[in-house]
């Protein structure tokens, strides 16, 4: 079997993988990653509440992009929109009990996700991926 010759390539194929994966089971419940993964940063948020602009900074997104989000996850009752504390002209998304609930429940398919992902590996092995995975993003957050 041939090698891939590119890394990069690896990594987009896995990243492939796991968002289709992702992505037909949350059509089950009417949610897209991309929901789910604002409100798992609303859900790991310390005060309760982000902005929305550190919403677009955290996932590199325009404006309208995060309001159109946030928008219809607030229709469907997983997050709460509330006047920012620090300026009256900007807001703050909020996750509400039902987003909660969501995320919770999502945690189950998250670890087997990560079983199935390391399935493969012994302990030794699991530990070095982590930590040249680790390796790597800190090299591309420097560019």
């Amino acid at each position: 079997m041939k090698q891939p010759e590119d890394v990069g390539i690896l990594f987009k194929q896995i990243n492939d993988i796991l968002e289709k994966n992702a992505n037909n089971d949350l059509r089950k419940s009417n949610l897209t990653l991309s929901q789910v993964r604002f409100l798992t940063c609303l859900y790991e948020s310390e005060e309760g509440r982000v902005a929305f602009k550190d919403l677009e900074k955290k996932f590199s997104i325009a404006q309208p992009t995060a309001v159109g989000i946030i928008s219809r996850m607030e229709k469907k009752g997983l997050v709460e929109v509330l006047q920012s504390r620090e300026d009256t002209r900007a807001k703050d998304a909020a996750l509400s009990s039902e987003g909660r609930k969501v995320i919770e429940e999502g945690r189950q398919h998250r670890e087997w996700m990560e079983e199935t992902l390391l399935s493969g590996l012994n302990g030794e092995e699991k530990s070095e991926l982590r930590r040249l995975l680790v390796k790597v993003l800190e090299s591309l957050k420097s560019i």
